[in-house]
């Protein structure tokens, strides 16, 4: 059996992936019928005693492809059933194909099978026929996003996706060309899937005419990109810490859309940990707070006026593109990594930015009438009042309650609101109870009069505010 050696000592930290199969005691076999996935079976089989395992072989039919996917799922049981191991055979969800899902939609269907198949059987490893030139082709696809370490770190032989389940690789030492040789030497076939040879893929262009062309030059290219990719894995796994725990001690709160985040951290951190903090939230922010592709990341000219304006202690309010429709925030003090609304210009989007997190106030106080003041009072009869609109974003005032002026302002964690006939509660006590991040309740805006507060948005609204029978009219404000 051919093997290569080039990766084994950048490997060398990783858990074996023997004793972590032979610790499971069974493993789920993901084979779509390719060399790759046959010759898995056979290197597990080889490398690991059979007397106390429980080995399953899983084949996910895309149902892409028409009677060569049927055909693929009949080779695979059949490889199986000479195996004498057991075959399970889930399916794409039908809804996924008709609506046009791309490859990395299925990948994440096929992972998600898996997954909920292991966890059905019980199985708490999955194996998985990834190979040198997967990481080579990974790692130049990478580096055509402009990827930073993360990007272009290399695949490990063991992964832990989650408490219950871990991802081994054992073949990420062979070349493709390898694999195919030593099926060849066993008399084994495989399945070729014909649409690993359209060029319209980025993958199959670097698979079938960059990496040739490559190895002409050079013969260990795979070794020597998958080196590399080993490499910017240890890279990663020092400065990647790094980030992770700034962003960590920097964020501040999060949504599938927006994560908010305090920029003093990482203006007295390392300058050079800044741009990875940024690509680290932005990656989040597309991908919706789930793992996925990325299609693009952050360049770093976008992330050098960022990294300007962090830096700056008493500039103004400023938004600055990353990537796609995701923008950064940025004022003295915080910054938002959100999505813009569609067709959303960045002038537009200091409005979307007090949408997402409007109990921020950034700046001085202004009169409610204020545009910049973030709400919109309306004066209205009685008639008109529509309590049953009340929420967070809309408040119903008695405009007879007000005494002086209205003002939208910071208002303290000591200033007390009134909540019943005799009672109040403080600031600082409401936000607690609404669960507020704590670095933001010193910086709270509330509409407030002479006597002070009357509506804390998405918190509460105060007792003497509230409509009565003697209510004649009413304003109605609302955060623009």
């Amino acid at each position: 059996m051919r093997c290569c050696a080039a990766g084994a000592k950048a490997m060398a930290s990783q858990p074996d992936w023997r004793t972590v199969a032979a610790r499971a005691g069974a493993v789920l076999i993901a084979v779509s019928g390719g060399a790759d996935s046959v010759y898995l079976c056979h290197h597990l089989r080889a490398h690991i005693p059979q007397r106390s395992m429980r080995f399953v072989i899983a084949h996910v039919n895309h149902r892409t492809r028409g009677a060569a996917s049927d055909g693929d799922e009949d080779f695979v049981r059949e490889l199986a059933r000479q195996f004498a191991w057991e075959f399970h055979a889930p399916r794409i969800d039908a809804e996924l194909l008709t609506a046009g899902a791309n490859e990395s939609d299925l990948r994440e269907a096929r992972l998600g099978l898996l997954k909920s198949l292991a966890r059905a059987l019980r199985i708490p490893t999955i194996a998985l026929g990834h190979h040198a030139n997967d990481l080579a082709e990974g790692f130049l696809l990478a580096a055509l996003r402009g990827s930073g370490p993360r990007g272009l770190a290399a695949m490990t032989p063991v992964r832990i996706v989650d408490d219950d389940l871990t991802f081994l690789r054992p073949l990420l030492t062979l070349t493709r060309a390898e694999i195919e040789a030593n099926l060849r030497e066993i008399g084994q076939f495989w399945r070729d899937d014909a649409t690993n040879a359209e060029l319209h893929a980025k993958r199959n262009f670097l698979r079938h005419q960059v990496l040739p062309l490559l190895i002409q030059r050079e013969p260990n290219a795979i070794h020597n990109i998958a080196e590399s990719a080993q490499i910017a894995a240890e890279v990663d796994g020092v400065y990647g810490t790094s980030v992770d725990a700034l962003c960590g001690g920097a964020t501040l709160a999060e949504t599938r859309r927006e994560i908010l985040f305090s920029v003093v951290p990482l203006r007295t951190s390392d300058a050079a940990l800044i741009p990875g903090v940024i690509r680290r939230l932005a990656t989040s922010v597309l991908a919706g707070g789930r793992h996925r592709a990325i299609p693009a990341l952050p360049k770093r000219e976008n992330l050098r006026d960022v990294c300007a304006r962090i830096a700056i202690t008493d500039g103004d309010e400023a938004v600055f593109p990353l990537v796609d429709d995701v923008a950064v925030w940025l004022s003295n003090e915080y910054g938002l990594v959100f999505r813009l609304l569609k067709d959303a210009s960045l002038k537009e989007a200091l409005v979307n930015v007090r949408q997402a997190f409007p109990i921020l106030l950034c700046g001085e106080d202004f009169p409610a009438e204020d545009e910049r003041s973030g709400v919109r009072v309306e004066t209205l009869p009685i008639t008109e009042c529509r309590v049953e609109e009340s929420g967070q974003r809309i408040a119903w005032i008695d405009e007879g309650s007000i005494r002086g002026k209205l003002l939208m302002r910071r208002v303290s964690q000591e200033e007390r609101v009134v909540v019943g006939e005799d009672a109040s509660k403080s600031v600082g006590k409401l936000l607690q109870e609404r669960r507020i991040p704590r670095p933001l309740r010193d910086d709270v805006a509330a509409l407030c009069d002479d006597d002070g507060v009357l509506w804390i948005p998405h918190v509460a609204r105060s007792k003497r505010a509230m409509i009565s029978d003697a209510t004649r009219r009413v304003l109605r404000v609302s955060l623009r």
